[in-house]
């Protein structure tokens, strides 16, 4: 069981099943402070987050509640929503970094989303502090680090925490991402009602199987328009959108970009969880998959 800093999150506590055989590709890395000790957001589907703060709060990760303390680790998964508030909003600072894992599963490891470093939290802080102070230092010379802290906190795979027939529904739709797909035929195959399923999706990840799947296929298309030179419309058809009209209007309203922008901006910093449409949004309030949404639609709770 992992480390947890107060023993009633342990029923909401959940675990991460992470492929830690390569260093992961940091996006961002460094230091952060909400006005008002509170903040929003949508995670992309290709980014993790994981913070470091520095004084207790409060995260709400889709539909669940966490209370931390300071000297913790948070990890945050891809397609979450997320409101993260401090106790004192005058004390809301706290390390962060955003990055992508590779693909595949070359060593499966379970990383829950609350861990605690005790002691050994100053250590990581200022190696944290030293990582965004000496300007020669890059992405590239910050993975190692994020990595090791990733190791730090990680457990046997087997301790991961998830409901059965999430591990086949998603395995089923891994396995048939390229072909047409339908959550009736899946739940048929898993002879489980689709209220149940959607229920434990959304308990589990924060969206129902259509928006998961939906996600998945994004994921899978940026990897792809990222690390490959395979054309477009391969590539939407590998990830079962092959209509490219609809290929290009699906990333656009996922990711903001179009594919074209996605493969030219391959190498740069940006921060593709604000470009996104549903930022700030919570699950049930997040655009229609096939609906024309720009930023200007998209309006955070308050």
């Amino acid at each position: 069981m992992a480390n947890s800093c107060l023993d009633h999150n342990r029923d909401v506590n959940r675990y991460y099943r992470l492929d830690l055989g390569e260093p992961p590709r940091v996006r961002l890395l460094g230091f952060m402070h909400f006005e008002g000790g509170e903040r929003r957001w949508q995670i992309a589907p290709d980014h993790w987050h994981i913070i470091l703060p520095d004084h207790a709060g409060t995260l709400q990760l889709g539909t669940r509640i966490i209370q931390f303390q300071g000297g913790s680790v948070l990890l945050l998964p891809p397609r979450a929503a997320v409101r993260l508030s401090f106790d004192d909003p005058s004390l809301s600072g706290h390390w962060y970094s955003l990055f992508a894992l590779p693909g595949g599963i070359t060593c499966p490891v379970a990383v829950a989303t609350l861990s605690d470093l005790g002691l050994e939290y100053h250590w990581w802080r200022d190696r944290f502090t030293f990582l965004t102070t000496w300007s020669h230092i890059t992405d590239a010379h910050r993975a190692p680090h994020v990595w090791s802290l990733l190791w730090r906190i990680a457990r046997p795979a087997e301790e991961v925490r998830q409901h059965p027939y999430l591990k086949m529904a998603e395995s089923l739709m891994r396995e048939n991402m390229s072909k047409p797909f339908r959550i009736d035929a899946l739940c048929e195959e898993l002879h489980i009602s689709q209220s149940h399923l959607n229920r434990l999706f959304r308990e589990e990840y924060g969206v129902g199987p259509k928006r998961f799947l939906l996600d998945m296929r994004v994921s899978r298309a940026v990897n792809l328009l990222r690390a490959t030179t395979k054309p477009l419309k391969e590539i939407a058809a590998a990830v079962g959108i092959p209509d490219m009209q609809q290929f290009n209007k699906t990333l656009r309203q996922s990711v903001g970009l179009s594919p074209t922008s996605i493969r030219h901006s391959a190498d740069s910093h940006a921060d593709y969880s604000i470009a996104t449409p549903e930022a700030g949004l919570l699950p049930e309030d997040r655009p229609t998959y096939g609906l024309k949404v720009s930023l200007k639609d998209a309006k955070p709770r308050s």
